[in-house]
C-alpha cells in the first residue's frame, strides 16, 4: 500500500485509539510481514496482512493474521472479521474464514493518478 494512503488511512489519532494493534513479522531480523488489530467490543478487525514479495509462500502471513486473531481471543474477542485480496482469500479460508459478503467499489481513474 503506498505511504499515502497509509498516512491519510491511519493517522496518529487512528493509531493510538485503545483497540488498536500494529504488528511487525521479523525472520533474521528482517522485516517480513504486517498487520493490524482493531478491536471493537468482541469483534477483533484483521487489517492489513501484507507479505514482502521476496517471503512469500513461506506461511509469514497466516501466522500473521492468526497472531492477530489469538491476541483478539486473549483480549475477550469472539468474532473475527476481515476483508480478503483476491491473493489472501485461499490462505484465510484455510484458516477457517469465510465469505459472508460480498460487495463492489469503485474508484475516479482520475483521483488515483491513473487520468
Amino acid at each position: 500500500m503506498p505511504l499515502e494512503w497509509v498516512e491519510e488511512l491511519m493517522g496518529d489519532a487512528v493509531l493510538h485509539e485503545p483497540g488498536v494493534a500494529l504488528y511487525v513479522g521479523h525472520t533474521d531480523g528482517v522485516p517480513v510481514t504486517t498487520g493490524l488489530g482493531l478491536m471493537t467490543g468482541h469483534t477483533i478487525g484483521v487489517y492489513n496482512i501484507s507479505t514482502v514479495p521476496d517471503a512469500r509462500q513461506r506461511g509469514y502471513g497466516a501466522a500473521m493474521t492468526m497472531r492477530v486473531v489469538e491476541d483478539g481471543i486473549a483480549a475477550g474477542c469472539d468474532v473475527a472479521i476481515l476483508q480478503a485480496s483476491d491473493m489472501g482469500r485461499p490462505i484465510y479460508e484455510r484458516l477457517g474464514f469465510r465469505t459472508v459478503v460480498q460487495y463492489v467499489g469503485w474508484a475516479d481513474p482520475a483521483t488515483l493518478g491513473g487520468g
